[in-house]
Parts: C-alpha cells; sequence; structure tokens
C-alpha cells in the first residue's frame, strides 16, 4: 500500500504516525480532508470564523454555522503557485473537490424543505 504524504501549514511532512489534529473539524471533529473539504476562503472571510490562520479547519457546514450564512464560489480564494502542492491550480479558485455535490445536496434539501405536504387539522 502506497503511504500519503500529508503536510503541514509551514510545509513540513507530517510523519507516519503522526496526527495532525488541524486535519480535524474545530467544530464537530470529522476528518475534513476525509471528506475533499480541502479548500481556501478570502483572508477576510476565513478571520470572521474566529480561527486562527493556522489554527485549525472547518468542514463545509460548521463553516457556514459560524459566518451565519451559505458559502458562494466567490468566498474562496484564488490559488497561487505555491498552492500546486495542496493540490490546487494557481489562477483557479481553492474550491473543495466535493463542492459541486455538496451544493446540488444543500439544494435539494432546500426544496425538500418548501415542498412539504400540508397536515390535515
Amino acid at each position: 500500500m502506497m503511504s500519503v504524504n500529508w503536510w503541514n501549514s509551514v510545509g513540513r511532512q507530517i510523519d507516519a504516525g503522526e496526527i495532525d489534529k488541524r486535519i480535524y473539524c474545530a467544530d464537530c471533529g470529522v476528518l475534513a480532508a476525509g471528506l475533499g473539504d480541502w479548500y481556501m476562503l478570502k483572508d477576510e472571510l476565513w478571520a470572521r470564523t474566529g480561527l486562527a490562520p493556522d489554527a485549525g479547519v472547518l468542514c463545509l457546514p460548521c463553516c457556514e454555522r459560524r459566518l451565519g450564512r451559505e458559502l458562494r464560489v466567490t468566498d474562496f480564494a484564488i490559488a497561487g503557485e505555491s498552492d500546486r502542492r495542496a493540490g490546487f491550480w494557481p489562477g483557479h479558485r481553492m474550491l473543495p473537490r466535493r463542492w459541486d455535490g455538496y451544493v446540488a445536496k444543500r439544494r435539494a434539501d432546500r426544496e425538500q424543505i418548501s415542498v412539504k405536504p400540508c397536515e390535515k387539522v
């Protein structure tokens, strides 16, 4: 089996067996990287979540909960050349891999709530 190289935010490779707690959602504890929730918001928006830049990560639902609104494509930072190692293309938005599916589910959930059948009185 091939090992996966994880890197911390200062570019140090995390050794096998070492746990970097910052890859888990700071609020709910889910492995955010495992969900495909690897993303980067614009600095001013991330500051509104209350987490320091190197304090950890948030899964998408917890990030939206902290901000008090749904995320939009324009909320995500533009990748630079140094972001290639994290899997982002320079010049593109740093969206999580599961963004399209997340937005589709969010939309479906919203439609399901608005089309609830009437209860008989």
